[in-house]
């Protein structure tokens, strides 16, 4: 008998709450509303850039505050966008329960078509590049190598006098000749470039400049100077320690425009 009482109560309780009318949810407040706008604006800012995934995160929020259509629909484009069609799909069929108008139902079902489309585009792609690998072939061993030639070894070059010191010498000679003529000429020209000025006024403003130029005249001087020594320096190492009487010391020719130097032997 209790057992039946508490069957009949528990029956009677589950009507009582089944037959209760669902209640409407609460519209947003004026607050959730603003709110719901300044996120769906900075979604916008994501889906312009292609941060697609923000820019769906961002639609979901402000659709939680304020359920609007348009979130719906902005969330699924993102996602799509986004490579993420398997969400597309569920956010566009959730839009279409909102019985959008004709034209934007049309454009709905179109894009959820394309995202159907991908889905089965990339699941063949998929099982494309499952393919079993090529048969590994055997590497061929290579032919063996043949017997190493043993040669007796060359006879040691007689001993040859050093010229190493004599070179240095030239060829710093050169290359101070090379930087003073160099110097030199850029001085003259500074120079010569003033004295040609077109007008007073440019002649006044170069003065500043015929300082530099005249040191560059001087450290030109000195380096052709220094040059001329050097490569004087070298030529008599080569004729002091010439081999023999066959061997034709270093010819040098120096100038203030360029530095040459043949040399008419062999070392």
């Amino acid at each position: 008998m209790r057992t039946l009482c508490t069957l009949i109560l528990l029956l009677t309780c589950h009507l009582a709450i089944a037959d209760e009318p669902v209640k409407p949810p609460k519209p947003p407040t004026k607050a959730q509303k603003v709110e719901a706008k300044r996120l769906a604006d900075e979604g916008t800012k994501q889906y312009n850039v292609q941060q697609y995934e923000n820019a769906a995160q961002l639609y979901q929020q402000a659709y939680l505050l304020d359920p609007k259509p348009g979130y719906l629909y902005a969330t699924a484009q993102s996602q799509r966008l986004g490579g993420h069609c398997e969400q597309a799909l569920l956010s566009y069929d959730a839009y279409l329960r909102t019985n959008p108008a004709p034209a934007e139902r049309a454009k709905t079902e179109a894009n959820t078509l394309r995202c159907q489309q991908d889905i089965k585009d990339r699941e063949a792609a998929a099982l494309a590049t499952q393919v079993a690998p090529p048969p590994e072939v055997p590497a061929t061993p290579p032919p063996p190598l043949p017997a190493p030639v043993v040669e007796p070894p060359p006879s040691p070059p007689p001993p040859a006098k050093s010229y190493v010191i004599g070179h240095m010498l030239v060829g710093a000679g050169v290359v101070a000749l090379g930087a003073g003529a160099y110097l030199f000429q850029a001085g003259r020209s500074a120079i010569s470039d003033h004295n040609d000025a077109a007008t007073y006024q440019e002649f006044l403003d170069g003065r500043d400049d015929m300082d530099a130029a005249k040191q560059k005249q001087t450290l030109g001087v000195i380096g052709i100077s220094a040059g001329i020594a050097l490569a004087a320096g070298g030529v008599a190492y080569y004729v002091l320690h010439a081999r023999s009487d066959e061997e034709q010391p270093v010819s040098a020719t120096v100038t203030t425009q360029q530095a040459t130097v043949w040399f008419r032997r062999s070392f």
